[in-house]
C-alpha cells in the first residue's frame, strides 16, 4: 500500500523512478542486443490484439509526448482483424522503440501510429504498421547506417537528444526474426516514416477447459505461512511490508541452510526463494 508523501518527496521519487526506468531500458536493450546477435531469443506464440496493443502504447507514451508538446494519434483500419497470433511482448517492444524514437526527435509536432490490412489469405493476415513523425528527419546518406548498433544520424545526436543508438537496431533484429524488415522514409527537417509488414495467423481460441483455480486476493492470503529466502535487505524490507499488510505469518532466512532449517521445523504454505544466495544457491536449496 502506498504511503503518503510530501510534494517535494514525490518529486524526488518521480525523478528516481524515471532514472531507474532509463537505466533498466538501457540494460534490457544491451541484453536483448546480445541475445538477438547470437540468435538466442525465441518468439512466443500468443494472442495479439493490435487495437489494445496500440492503445496501451498510447497510454505509455502520452506523458513523454506532452513534455515535448507532441500529440500521439492512433489509427487502426476497420478491416484489421480483432485478434491474431504472435508474440505480443516483442511486437510491443518494436512499437515502443519506434514511438520513443519518434517522440525523441520531434518537438511541438505529431506522432501517428497506423495499422492496416495489407492483404493475406484464409489463414494469415498481412498487417502494415507505420510510425510517422514530423520531427527533424534523417539525412538520406544515414538511412541505413542508423540501423547499426550505437549509431545515430549525426555525431551530436546523442549529446543533444539522448539515447544509445540501440533502439532501431533491436527493431531490425526482432523484425528479421519475424520474417519482416523495417522500411525507412525520411526527409531532413520534415519528419520520418518507419513501417513494416507482419504476416500473422488469425487467432484460434483454445478449447474451453473448466477452471477450477481459486482467485488469490488479500483475504485468501490471510493467515498463510510463508517463508522468504532472500539475502538482499531492500528486498526483505519490501517483501515483509507486503506480507504484513496481507496479514500473513512469515519468516525470513538470508541463506539456503537457514531456509532448510526453517522448512524442517515448520510447515509452510508458500516458500519465496531467491536463486542467487550465499553459501548455497536457491536451486540446490529447493532440491533439498
Amino acid at each position: 500500500k502506498a504511503m503518503p508523501m510530501l510534494d517535494e518527496q514525490q518529486e524526488y521519487m518521480d525523478a528516481l523512478e524515471r532514472s531507474a526506468d532509463n537505466l533498466l531500458m538501457l540494460l534490457n536493450n544491451v541484453l536483448d542486443l546480445s541475445r538477438l546477435e547470437t540468435g538466442r531469443i525465441e518468439l512466443e506464440n500468443g494472442m495479439v490484439d493490435f487495437r489494445q496493443l496500440l492503445q496501451d502504447q498510447e497510454k505509455l507514451f502520452k506523458a513523454s509526448a506532452l513534455l515535448k508538446d507532441n500529440t500521439i494519434t492512433i489509427q487502426v483500419d476497420d478491416n484489421v482483424p480483432a485478434k491474431v497470433m504472435g508474440d505480443p511482448y516483442r511486437i510491443g517492444q518494436i512499437l515502443s522503440n519506434l514511438i520513443n524514437n519518434a517522440i525523441k526527435f520531434t518537438k511541438e509536432g505529431n506522432i501517428t501510429v497506423y495499422c492496416g490490412l495489407a492483404g493475406g489469405d484464409e489463414e494469415n493476415a498481412r498487417l502494415l504498421v507505420k510510425v510517422s513523425d514530423t520531427g527533424i528527419g534523417i539525412p538520406q546518406a544515414q538511412l541505413q547506417a542508423i540501423l547499426e548498433p550505437f549509431t545515430q544520424a549525426e555525431s551530436y545526436t546523442t549529446r543533444k537528444y539522448g539515447g544509445t543508438g540501440l533502439g532501431l537496431t533491436i527493431v531490425g533484429y526482432l523484425l528479421k526474426a519475424m520474417d519482416s524488415q523495417l522500411k525507412i522514409e525520411s526527409e531532413l527537417g520534415k519528419g520520418s516514416h518507419f513501417s513494416f509488414i507482419l504476416t500473422l495467423p488469425y487467432y484460434q481460441p483454445p478449447a474451453i477447459e473448466e477452471d477450477n483455480s481459486i482467485a488469490v486476493t488479500d483475504s485468501t492470503l490471510e493467515g498463510k505461512k510463508i517463508l522468504v529466502v532472500e539475502d538482499n535487505t531492500t528486498n526483505i524490507l519490501l517483501f515483509t511490508k507486503m506480507l504484513a499488510s496481507w496479514k500473513t505469518e512469515y519468516d525470513v532466512a538470508d541463506n539456503g541452510y537457514k531456509a532448510i532449517e526453517f522448512a524442517t521445523e515448520k510447515q509452510y504454505d508458500i516458500i519465496l526463494m531467491d536463486l542467487h544466495l550465499p553459501k548455497i544457491s536457491g536451486y540446490e536449496t529447493a532440491q533439498r
